[in-house]
């Protein structure tokens, strides 16, 4: 399995979600953040399907749980992903959304905090795909 930076990731996200995303990324971002991510996805390795997948995965949670912190705290964050994805990923998640100081400043997906990305993880009926 190859190891991907964070750069990489949001390359292989946005990549992943399609040409019609790159567009509203790219609106969010500033001119450097943009050159670097266009890099990233020139120079992105090949992948396969479980580490894609891993990327998504990855990004909905840090996604869930950086909303579950803002709005009620470590503690609710926890619980709630404990119920999602169990234990063992909830304490990762929140290991990993607490580390940073500045958590969406730093995070390699920053620039999709305010986008609705639910379709591209969910079936028409709000189940995860």
């Amino acid at each position: 399995m190859i190891e991907l930076s964070g750069p990489q990731k949001a390359a292989l996200l946005i990549r992943t979600l399609g040409e019609e995303i790159v567009e509203k990324v790219f609106s969010y971002l500033e001119e450097e953040e943009i050159e670097r991510l266009t890099l990233e996805l020139t120079h992105l390795p090949d992948v396969n399907e479980e580490e894609r997948v891993g990327v998504l995965t990855e990004f909905q949670e840090d996604m869930i749980g950086q909303e579950f912190i803002s709005n009620g705290g470590v503690e609710y964050a926890y619980e709630a992903l404990a119920h999602t994805f169990g234990a063992d990923r909830a304490a990762r998640t929140i290991s990993r959304l607490t580390a940073a100081s500045r958590l969406m400043q730093e995070s390699s997906y920053h620039f999709l905090k305010d986008m609705d990305l639910t379709p591209y993880f969910y079936d028409g009926q709000g189940k995860r795909e």
